[in-house]
């Protein structure tokens, strides 16, 4: 799913309406890419194993190289290796330890590719791609590598003493284009179309500030999640290690300061001060700041990755001369950092073993599912604390593999905002879910059973979230809408006349006016298949429709097209098509012909739904749509006649004078629904392969020539 999910610019994983990945779109290719090899390979637990012990490999490695920079002696490079892996910076990751590696490898890589290598600088430069691409693979430390990263370059620029060759940086920024196209592609487009979703973390965050007590600003021996050096005895520890380290600052000769040891020592003052924002600044100052650097302040412990590379650097300046401290510093301190590690009855540490899973939990969320996910609403949300969990003395576990159930809300300010959001805070935890079937086509309602107050890292499930559980079942209970399976684990409600209606896609009979307010009135009737606008959006149409009959075909790996059949109106009069998934004014009704619909024939069933009048089928073209490509010059229904239809989803007003003159008098008439970006962005990931596999083409022929010379 997560690699297929890399190949859409719109997607539907884990929302019901789907969502514009916006700044995420492809940034996970290439951890994606390795876990899926994994995966297939080496099975569930093998390749988790394997995945994280090369993060701690890869982070070992980049190291050694990037430490090459400032030392000569081996021995000091393989301590402070050692060093700056086995720390609670690179447990806190877990199974991610590859974003250790990011910084000293990107930064290895530039400095050979634009300064030094005579040879083979294509391996550089691909290998610095490689970096960059696991850099940007969680947006959290985008900004604290990217703060440590921009000043390094500057000090090699400084340093060296020469202007690098203009040819090697005119190559170095046309194939970072070239190659990263599609995540340039995604932000510029959400830049561009003024996007709320784009850039919101800085304005959700700043509503709060995060105080912590000063003096964790100090403390080496710290982590978020697992968080397995908590109490003041870890604290004392911790800080008495970073009070040894300012004491051999503080009594390093003067005259062996040289600028790349002030300019470590500048990353970890640095470091301190993002921990404390809000105790240093105050609020105001901190809300300010926080919109700048909100991966680094909404959680004061990000910002220590800012010191990460540049301590262990400032470390082994500070030593070298005195070998002795540095081996006995590293081994006490990594004894340290390691020693809860070995605790393994802390549930913290534990892995799932799926086996012990409960049955009700495999069938519904782990087991592969081949058909389309069903919109459900999750009662306390889609993540409990659950009983077995703590019989089992593991982590909290919050499994959603299969995808038969997707939530309809999607309350993450990353990736949504204005009315998306508002809705998710509104609606999260009522029972007031009549009108849902038509907004979000809500098929089922699961309220957990077994939920237990919170044990560690995790959901916060309390007194609130079990007494919300509590109130849904009896209110859910005696709902003469819905029938219900129950199990110890959880209780699946569902509306008995789900499988007669999809309000997925449909051309609604009626026209009905509400305000957003009044969302949970449970007045929507369905039989009157409805499509609601807003008060304020009149449109100049009858309330009374002739609602035409819709065929379409989906692929369950492709969330961006649909392929439609319209049948059953009389083209003189303006009908509707509804398609509830998030509005956009990138979706987009492109008129084709027959011949194109019917070359994705249904795989399976068709799905007939009497009460909304359509039907559906699944076909299957590959995750990687490459058909869509010829849709560019089509026939397509004027932005005028777009509009928020069910004031989520997507509504075209359709006039006898939308359709082309070609197709007019049809009894049928074919479109395809597509996400436009999806396009381009198509486009982006084909330039972006083809510039990847010319660089490969040049690194061989390189590796040939430089071979042959030497023989």
């Amino acid at each position: 799913m997560m690699l297929s999910q890399q190949f859409h610019v719109f997607t539907n994983l884990g929302y019901a309406l789907g969502f514009d990945q916006g700044l995420f779109n492809f940034t996970r290719i290439e951890v994606s890419v390795f876990q899926t090899v994994l995966f297939f390979a080496l099975g569930h637990s093998g390749s988790q194993i394997v995945f994280a012990l090369s993060g701690y490999a890869l982070s070992f490695i980049a190291f050694y190289l990037f430490s090459g920079i400032f030392f000569v002696n081996k021995n000091i490079k393989y301590t402070l290796s050692l060093l700056y892996v086995f720390n609670p910076l690179s447990y806190t990751l877990q199974g991610a330890v590859f974003f250790n590696a990011v910084v000293p490898l990107f930064l290895y890589t530039y400095y050979k590719y634009i300064y030094e290598e005579r040879g083979i600088r294509i391996l550089y430069l691909l290998l610095n791609i490689f970096s960059s691409y696991l850099w940007v693979s969680y947006i959290r430390f985008f900004q604290s590598d990217f703060i440590v990263i921009v000043p390094y370059i500057l000090y090699f620029f400084i340093i060296k003493k020469q202007n690098p060759q203009i040819k090697r940086i005119i190559i170095f920024a046309l194939s970072y284009f070239l190659v990263f196209s599609p995540i340039l592609f995604s932000v510029v487009a959400q830049i561009l179309e003024k996007s709320q979703t784009a850039f919101n973390y800085g304005n959700i965050f700043s509503g709060f500030s995060v105080r912590y007590p000063l003096y964790n600003a100090f403390d080496l021996l710290q982590s978020v999640a697992p968080k397995i050096y908590e109490g003041k005895g870890w604290s004392v520890i911790g800080i008495l290690f970073f009070s040894y380290v300012m004491y051999l600052i503080s009594t390093f000769p003067k005259r062996q300061h040289s600028a790349i040891y002030f300019l470590n020592l500048g990353f970890v003052i640095l470091s301190v001060t993002f921990y404390g924002l809000s105790n240093i600044f105050g609020n105001t100052g901190y809300k300010i700041l926080i919109r700048v650097f909100p991966f680094l302040t909404n959680e004061p412990f990000w910002g220590f990755y800012v010191m990460a590379v540049p301590i262990i650097i400032l470390v082994g300046i500070v030593m070298r001369e005195r070998m002795k401290y540095l081996y006995i510093y590293t081994i006490i301190f990594v004894l340290f950092a390691t020693f809860p590690l070995l605790n393994l009855s802390d549930f913290q540490l534990q892995k799932f073993d799926l086996a012990k899973v409960p049955n009700s939990y495999y069938e519904y969320f782990i087991k592969t599912n081949d058909g389309v996910a069903e919109s459900t609403h999750f009662i306390p949300g889609v993540c409990w604390r659950a009983e077995y969990m703590d019989q089992e003395k593991i982590p909290t576990f919050c499994p959603n593999y299969g995808l038969r159930f997707v939530s309809v809300l999607l309350g993450d300010p990353r990736l949504a905002s204005g009315d998306t959001f508002d809705f998710s805070k509104k609606l999260k935890d009522t029972t007031s879910v009549g009108n849902l079937r038509v907004i979000y086509n809500l098929k089922n309602i699961i309220v957990a059973n077994d939920i237990v107050k919170t044990k560690g890292p995790g959901p916060l499930t309390g007194d609130k979230e079990l007494q919300i559980v509590k109130d849904a079942k009896k209110s859910f209970d005696t709902n003469i809408l819905l029938n219900v399976i129950k199990n110890n684990n959880f209780n699946h409600y569902y509306f008995e006349n789900k499988n007669q209606y999809d309000f997925t896609l449909y051309s609604p009979k009626t026209v009905v006016y509400k305000n957003i307010e009044d969302i949970t009135d449970n007045s929507l009737d369905i039989n009157q298949v409805p499509v609601v606008l807003k008060k304020e959006h009149v449109i100049n149409i009858s309330p009374n429709l002739q609602a035409a009959k819709i065929f379409y075909k989906i692929s369950s790996s492709n969330p961006t097209r649909y392929d439609v059949r319209i049948s059953g109106i009389d083209q003189s009069k303006p009908f509707i098509i509804q398609l509830n998934q998030a509005y956009g004014q990138a979706w987009k009704i492109i008129f084709v012909d027959k011949n194109t619909f019917n070359k994705n024939p249904c795989i399976g069933e068709v799905k007939k739904f009497t009460i909304t009048n359509n039907q559906m089928c699944r076909y299957d073209n590959g995750f990687f749509d490459l058909n869509s490509l010829n849709l560019m010059n089509g026939s397509e229904i004027k932005n005028d006649n777009h509009f928020a239809g069910n004031f989520l989803g997507n509504g075209w007003l359709i006039q006898n004078k939308d359709i082309p003159v070609a197709l007019r008098g049809n009894n049928n008439l074919y479109v395809v629904i597509i996400y436009s970006k999806q396009i381009y962005y198509t486009y982006t990931i084909l330039i972006s392969g083809i510039s990847l596999i010319a660089l490969f083409i040049i690194l061989i022929i390189q590796t040939f020539k430089k071979n042959s010379a030497a023989y």
